[in-house]
C-alpha cells in the first residue's frame, strides 16, 4: 500500500512540473511577442519621425530620435513631426494612437525588468506561474501578471503593429518620392 501511495505521490508531482514547465514555456512565449511587437512598433515611430522631420537628414533625424530611451519623448517627437509635417490628418489620428502605444508602458517595463515566479493557486492543487515585480510598488504591494494577461497584452501589441505599418506607409506616401 505505501508503495502505491509514493507512486501516486511522485505521479502527481511529476505531472504538476511538467504543468509548470508548459506554463512557463507559454509565458517565455508571450513576453516574446510582447517585446518583439513592441520593438517593431518602435522601429515604425522612428521610421514616421524621420519620414516627417525633412529637411533634416535621415541620419540625424534616426540618432535625434533614438537618442532618449523614454517612449513619452519619443511619442512626443513624432507628434511634432507630424504637426510640422502639414499632415493635417495623421496629426489628428495620432493622439489617439499614441495613447494606445503608451498604455503599453507598463507592459513593456514588466516584460523588460520583471521576472517569473510562481504562486501557488487558491486550490492549493499546483502552482501559477507569474511575471512579477520584486519591487513593491506605489500601494506597497506586488505586480504580477499571469500568462492570460500577458497573451492579452501581446495581441494588442500584435494589432498596434500593424495599425503602425499602415500609418508609416500613410506617412510615407504623404511626403511622397524625394527628388
Amino acid at each position: 500500500m505505501a508503495e502505491n501511495e509514493i507512486r501516486e505521490g511522485l505521479r502527481k508531482y511529476f505531472k504538476r512540473l511538467d504543468e509548470t514547465e508548459r506554463d512557463k514555456s507559454d509565458m517565455y512565449h508571450e513576453v516574446g511577442k510582447a517585446i518583439v511587437n513592441l520593438s517593431v512598433i518602435e522601429e515604425y515611430m522612428a521610421g514616421i519621425f524621420v519620414t516627417l522631420s525633412g529637411p533634416m537628414k535621415e541620419a540625424e533625424a534616426a540618432t535625434l530620435f533614438y537618442e532618449s530611451q523614454n517612449i513619452a519623448h519619443k511619442i512626443k517627437l513624432v507628434g511634432y513631426a507630424l504637426m510640422r509635417s502639414g499632415w493635417t490628418k495623421g496629426a489628428s489620428e495620432w493622439p489617439s494612437l499614441s495613447a494606445k502605444i503608451g498604455k503599453q508602458k507598463f507592459v513593456r517595463n514588466m516584460a523588460a525588468h520583471a521576472s517569473l515566479g510562481f504562486t501557488q493557486t487558491k486550490e492549493a492543487k499546483g502552482w501559477k506561474v507569474m511575471l512579477t515585480n520584486q519591487e513593491l510598488d506605489r500601494k506597497h504591494k506586488r505586480t504580477e501578471l499571469e500568462i492570460t494577461d500577458m497573451k492579452t497584452a501581446a495581441d494588442e501589441l500584435d494589432e498596434l503593429r500593424r495599425v503602425m505599418q499602415k500609418f508609416l506607409i500613410r506617412a510615407l506616401r504623404h511626403v511622397g518620392p524625394q527628388a
